[in-house]
């Protein structure tokens, strides 16, 4: 079933906020259970935060909710001294900013960055599913030459817990580092431990004690991908997105191919239509009226700088991508960064994860293994992202219903800080992406949801958009009676 929702320009009552014009698609009906959360996604067009967006959510292993949405006008103003630039996206080819989402619907694909982080962590659970390893194993055991320049006890869980001291490199990493495999090897085996301590980092409250064994928690914005992909490679001989695509895609290939990948070949990229990700800003989030909650006061530039890089998010890490939204871009296989999905795909494996590894009757990873990879859950204070995070052995997050205040750090180090939890105490699991994607399910409640967009917002995670579809969430929970 596909159903259209147009809304033409308007004034909003008495504040006279304008309405933007857009659409939106419905491929399955809403659920009358989850009806707010389509009101919510609805809403982020209507007051001008979104360019193209989709919002898949499962309940008890059925789609509840399955929405694309693009806006049919810009909702921004060009900047005044930049006016071409602040029409063009950031490609190699020229593309206008709006045109790129003429054809946007729900098949098509975007970049979801560190989205991508739980797919490959759904790849290292399987290795452990297939006995190739173990999360408490030291690298080193699979991959001698890790363990130079002082790595020798860094563990498989130290990686997935953002733990190992290498969220960056000795020296950047070129995207001929990652197409040549060899290079990628050598430049994490030639790199030392860098367990980075900022002048920026606030002194959380309550106070948290610095780790005894050393080991601070210092985000691998886009490292942990490169270890972990070489890692796999080296247990099972397949790079990352083969594996990926012949042990989780092929069990489901009726809700995964073509909907979800870590990278694509120049030829497979002819087969999709690609929203280019809009330049990293908050031009139309500007009318947000939560946006002064979400910004860190320059907080990750001044961390980048510090960290000699230049002050953007992405070059303070440890492998560039190249040009963005290119064909070469697309095809570099980096598991912390690279994925290129739509809201479905990322959706359906949420719901795996919400089925403890079975979707309607096909088991992609056995229960046991489920809960080994959400197991062993440590708090710490993050360096990078100068909030406290909690991660499993497995390397997925735990965003906790009952500490969402943004009065507290846990609070704004979480995808879903700043939301009503409307009384509901469990959890959610996952991690989100950089501008605003969000990937992530809770067993509890059978839910999986995963949003999407192409419109990036200045969050490092979540953001006002998902918070409001969140609170949506939420509600319908509670008025399900969940608890």
């Amino acid at each position: 079933m596909s159903r259209v929702i147009l809304i033409n320009n308007q004034t909003a009552g008495n504040n006279k906020k304008k309405i933007f014009q857009y659409k939106v698609e419905t491929r399955h009906a809403t659920d009358q259970n989850f009806q707010l959360c389509e009101k919510e996604f609805r809403n982020n067009f209507a007051v001008g935060v979104e360019l193209g967006a989709q919002l898949t959510i499962y309940h008890k292993g059925k789609v509840v909710v399955d929405l694309a949405g693009k806006v049919l006008e810009k909702p921004y103003k060009p900047e005044k001294k930049t006016n071409e630039i602040g029409d063009k996206c950031i490609n190699n080819e020229n593309r206008e900013l709006m045109a790129t989402i003429i054809e946007y619907s729900h098949q098509s694909l975007q970049t979801v960055y560190s989205s991508t982080k739980n797919l490959t962590a759904i790849c290292v659970a399987k290795c452990v599913e297939k006995g190739l390893l173990l999360y408490n194993d030291k690298v080193c055991k699979h991959w001698p030459e890790f363990g130079n320049n002082g790595k020798e006890n860094i563990t498989i869980a130290d990686v997935l817990r953002h733990d190992a001291g290498l969220f960056r490199f000795h020296r950047q990493g070129k995207p001929e580092d990652v197409m040549d495999q060899k290079k990628m090897f050598k430049l994490i085996e030639d790199s030392p431990l860098n367990y980075f301590k900022s002048v920026h980092t606030p002194r959380p409250e309550p106070f948290i004690a610095p780790p005894a064994d050393g080991k601070r928690r210092g985000y691998h914005g886009v490292s942990r991908g490169c270890i972990l992909g070489c890692l796999i490679q080296k247990v099972d001989g397949r790079e990352l997105q083969q594996f990926f695509k012949e042990e989780i895609v092929n069990l489901l290939p009726e809700k995964l191919n073509g909907n979800v990948y870590i990278s694509q070949t120049e030829e497979e990229q002819k087969k999709h239509h690609f929203a280019d990700m809009a330049p990293y800003q908050s031009r139309w989030c500007q009318t947000d009226p939560d946006i002064g909650l979400y910004l860190g006061g320059g907080k990750m530039a001044k961390f980048a700088k510090e960290n000699q890089r230049d002050g953007s998010i992405f070059l303070m890490n440890s492998v560039s991508f190249g040009f963005p939204n290119s064909v070469m871009s697309r095809a570099l296989t980096i598991g912390s960064a690279s994925g290129t999905c739509n809201a479905f795909g990322l959706g359906t494996l949420a719901a795996v994860m919400a089925g403890k590894g079975t979707l309607n009757g096909v088991q992609i990873l056995s229960e046991e293994t489920y809960h080994l990879a959400h197991s062993a859950i440590t708090q710490k204070y993050d360096d990078v992202l100068l909030e406290e995070e909690r991660f499993a052995q497995g390397g997925f997050a735990e965003f906790r219903l009952t500490h969402l205040s943004r009065e507290t750090s846990e609070g704004r180090g979480s995808l879903i800080g700043g939301a009503n939890n409307f009384g509901l105490k469990g959890s959610f699991y996952g991690w989100g992406g950089s501008g605003g994607s969000a990937f992530c399910w809770s067993p509890e409640y059978e839910i999986g949801f995963a949003y999407t967009m192409n419109g990036m917002a200045s969050f490092t995670l979540g953001g006002p958009r998902t918070t409001r579809i969140f609170n949506g969430l939420f509600e319908s929970l509670k008025q399900m009676g969940y608890e």
